[in-house]
């Protein structure tokens, strides 16, 4: 991932950012043999350049769930947005 462009974090070395120009462009996690990106058209470029290196088995754009919570982008804006309505759902069937 380092070769490919973003940097790896000080904190948590299973996070990569892109930044350009200082901006915030994309972020990305991996955790064991998931991983989870998403940011802007630079983001996309760099995740895949990094799949041609690394085949993805399932690759999934603007909404996915991980981890029993749901990710959406907005393909508009970009803007990342979480909810674990489904989870929240299900609970409520057990409830009652």
């Amino acid at each position: 991932m380092r070769d490919a462009g973003p940097c790896q974090s000080q904190i948590d070395p299973c996070l990569f950012t892109l930044r350009v120009t200082g901006k915030l462009c994309g972020i990305c996690g991996i955790h064991v043999d998931d991983l989870l990106g998403g940011g802007t058209p630079a983001m996309n470029t760099i995740l895949n350049q990094f799949r041609t290196k690394l085949p993805f088995g399932d690759y999934r754009t603007f909404t996915i769930r991980y981890t029993g919570i749901e990710v959406r982008q907005n393909s508009n804006t970009f803007e990342i947005e979480i909810g674990q309505e489904a989870y929240i759902d299900a609970m409520e069937c057990v409830q009652t």
